[in-house]
């Protein structure tokens, strides 16, 4: 193997060199550490060189060997010089010289991953590596959602180094967001702050599943801990501390439900003056005054002191053409307007309310000492209301009237150049950044291509995502990293890549070539070859294997574009498990659908419509998810391979041949009902959903032994919604002789027991 496929991201440069180095062997090291660096990073460089050589040579002896650490000149015309850096080996020692401080960390992260205790001895080969990353930003995005919603301190600094070993450096939190009503008859919404001034703004994390591991119930109510234990300052500290600079997103239009609902006075008016509980009112000296609060809290007490500059606003979903249902828990269908109708607001375009709102939040955090502040780009090419939202505006080049300069014009569909002219007019084009999100797997799927983003006039960031739906199945998402990873480095104003995420190591392959495609786009290439990389680091001795693992896992969740001559799409293995299998879109309010949701008979009368073609495709993927399981539990059995990741991806591919398994018993079921039925119909049935139960039962005590804590509450409560479904369907089976019996699938409500109430 190579030695530099151990480094995470292709290195740009490497020469390799005569001889060899001798680090030591086991009980005996033969280094010292030499820095000559000053800075913060320059103590975490070698922090993590004497961690990692400490840990595999346990012992110092003779120190014959010197790593030196400096801080030097770049090279001329190096992009992005201060993380670049040069790691020179020679036979007499090691030399880490960094062209930054950042440039330092990374030259000892790519050290520190080629080190290995092999036949007891650490040797590294002679070679010099020249490096920097193509991008300026690379990181994840991390929404307040399922799962860092209950993730401590010591989590929060795991996923902060994860993202060091991968030479990214940023981390934006979502420390506000809002969603529609899913499970408890709750609005989804989330305040990963506490402010004395507004304590009104508080969310907690209801848990509700069946452990295992404890033999119990698990049902309870508990404070988030970023909130409760403050501990955003303490992850901007720690982040400052490893080159990973920590970013706010306030979410204020888009995904805003609690702080209108809290404080109607700033909520988005009716035309009768009542608050909607949704968006602001533009026109309310209040509504800033609240949020201008909230963003100078966060500021003021974790950014300044931690010279961080950059903040998220968000803006994103906003729904202006029918408005939200799912928001308001008293009235959980009705559709609430984001934007205001109050007398001041009401003649006032929608596109000019939202401009101006970003315009105002702009404005402050550039005055409060932001030199950047992110925000979404889907709204820009979405329709406004199309009876309000015509101006009399300078016509662009490109459809300039014969008649004149000015016309009437219509900007349903695209409003990115008339915002870049208004963050000109108001002097903060500087810090402005756009935000571009997709995250479809087929390229003809993009709303936008790469010359939209180069055209826009405007600096960029790219995001893809990560895979992001952990509690559900696992969702590949290297070909969309990829595409835009693609864009991002062919454009001269793109400044980064900063993934849509939630934390599980699950999305390990994803987050790799992510960092891949930012550091060096041209020796990462395409998905297949990151892939196959990724399975020769930490699979070496089985690499071929792991890659069919990962083809296999792959397909269990594909989204297709195939279509058949009438039209129709081919149905697609992401559309089966996500959508239609899995529990959790089910808990989803919908319009012209009960709340809760029937289940499973809302996805098993679509599952009949075409049954055929569902039940093959249920078949094929059980299949391949068993293939992918055998492969992976082999590799956390084999010595030199990555048996934690193994582990990790063998109850991936469990999850899916489960939740095929059980969907297959269901179908045989509901056969068994149909017609009038034979007095063993219970027992067989009972048989069926017992065999289903204990195969739930042993995939959620590997989740309880496998997943971090943290994610146990979002991943358990959609088993557990099966695991409570077979159950109640044995006891009913039990007790029910068969000319009495009367068991529907498409309506349990006879069947279903409180606990399966309750969880939904």
């Amino acid at each position: 193997m190579n030695i530099t496929s151990r480094i995470v991201t292709p290195p740009k440069k490497v020469t390799y060199l005569d001889g060899q180095i001798l680090l030591g062997t086991s009980g005996a090291a033969l280094y010292r550490i030499e820095n000559r660096a000053d800075g913060i990073l320059a103590k975490a460089a070698e922090a993590k060189i004497e961690s990692t050589l400490s840990g595999l040579l346990v012992k110092k002896t003779e120190a014959s060997v010197v790593i030196t650490l400096e801080i030097a000149d770049a090279p001329a015309d190096m992009p992005n010089a201060d993380q670049g850096y040069r790691l020179t080996i020679k036979p007499d020692g090691i030399s880490l010289c960094g062209y930054g401080q950042r440039g330092l960390l990374y030259a000892a992260v790519t050290l520190c991953q080629m080190l290995k205790l092999e036949d007891g001895a650490v040797t590294l080969p002679c070679l010099e590596i020249i490096d920097w990353p193509n991008l300026e930003k690379r990181g994840h995005f991390m929404e307040s959602r399922y799962g860092t919603n209950l993730m401590t301190l010591d989590d929060w600094k795991a996923a902060i180094d994860d993202l060091v070993e991968k030479k990214q450096n940023i981390m934006t939190v979502s420390l506000y967001g809002c969603w529609g009503m899913q499970y408890d008859g709750e609005v989804c919404e989330y305040v990963y702050f506490s402010l004395d001034k507004y304590p009104k703004l508080k969310t907690s994390v209801i848990t509700k599943y069946y452990s295992p591991k404890q033999g119990k119930w698990i049902d309870k109510v508990e404070d988030t801990p970023i909130a409760a234990q403050d501990l955003f300052g303490e992850m901007c500290v720690y982040g400052a501390q490893h080159g990973v600079e920590v970013v706010p997103l306030i979410n204020s239009y888009g995904h805003n439900t609690i702080i209108p609902r809290m404080y109607p006075e700033v909520s988005a008016k009716r035309a009768d003056g009542s608050a909607c509980g949704n968006g602001f009112c533009t026109s309310n000296p209040k509504t800033y005054e609240l949020l201008f609060d909230i963003y100078d809290a966060i500021i003021d007490r974790y950014l300044i002191p931690n010279g961080i500059t950059s903040f998220d606003i968000g803006m994103d979903e906003i729904d202006d053409q029918s408005g939200t249902i799912g928001v308001n828990p008293d009235d959980p269908f009705a559709a609430l307007p984001a934007f205001c109708e109050c007398e001041k607001c009401k003649d006032i375009p929608s596109y000019t309310k939202f401009v101006d709102h970003a315009i105002k939040l702009i404005k402050h955090l550039k005055e409060k000492g932001m030199k950047t502040v992110y925000i979404y780009n889907d709204m820009f090419f979405r329709k406004f209301d199309p009876k309000k939202d015509f101006y009399l505006v300078p016509v662009l080049d490109s459809q300039r009237a014969e008649t004149g300069d000015t016309s009437i014009v219509s900007l349903s569909d695209n409003y990115l150049p008339l915002f870049r002219g208004e963050l000109v007019k108001n002097d903060v084009l500087d810090v402005t950044v756009m935000n571009w999100w997709k995250y479809t797997d087929v390229f003809d799927r993009m709303t936008f291509l790469r010359d939209d983003i180069a055209t826009s006039g405007m600096p960029s960031v790219v995001k893809p995502m990560n895979g992001y739906y952990h509690w559900n199945v696992l969702r590949p998402a290297v070909h969309n990293s990829y595409y835009l990873a693609d864009f991002a480095n062919n454009i001269d104003d793109c400044r980064g890549f900063i993934s849509y995420s939630s934390w599980d190591n699950a999305f390990d392959r994803t987050n790799s070539a992510q960092a891949s495609y930012c550091w060096n786009f041209k020796a990462a290439e395409s998905p297949d070859k990151v892939t196959r990389d990724y399975c020769k680091r930490l699979f070496h001795p089985q690499w071929e294997k792991a890659y069919q693992g990962f083809k296999l896992l792959d397909a269990c969740n594909r989204e297709g574009n195939e279509v058949y001559e009438d039209g129709s799409r081919v149905l697609d293995s992401r559309t089966l498990t996500e959508r239609t299998l899995a529990y959790y879109l089910f808990s989803y309010i919908s319009k012209g659908k009960p709340y809760p949701r029937i289940f499973p008979g809302e996805p098993l009368s679509t599952i009949l419509e075409k049954r055929g073609e569902y039940e093959a495709l249920i078949i094929t993927v059980s299949a391949m998810a068993k293939q992918a399981s055998e492969i992976f539990h082999t590799l956390a059995d084999t010595p030199d391979c990555d048996r934690y990741y193994a582990s990790r991806y063998a109850w991936e591919a469990d999850n899916f041949s489960v939740l095929c398994d059980d969907w297959l018993a269901l179908l045989r079921i509901y056969d068994i009902t149909q017609g009038k039925l034979c007095s063993c119909a219970p027992k067989r049935i009972e048989a069926l959903a017992r065999e289903r139960y204990d195969a739930r039962i042993k995939l959620m005590t590997e989740c309880e032994e496998i997943k971090e804590a943290y994610l146990h509450s979002s991943h358990m409560r959609n088993q557990s919604v099966f695991l409570q479904l077979f159950t109640d369907i044995i006891a009913y089976a039990k007790k029910t002789p068969a000319e009495e019996f009367a068991l529907n699938l498409l309506d349990l409500s006879n069947v279903s027991s409180e606990q399966y109430k309750n969880l939904r």
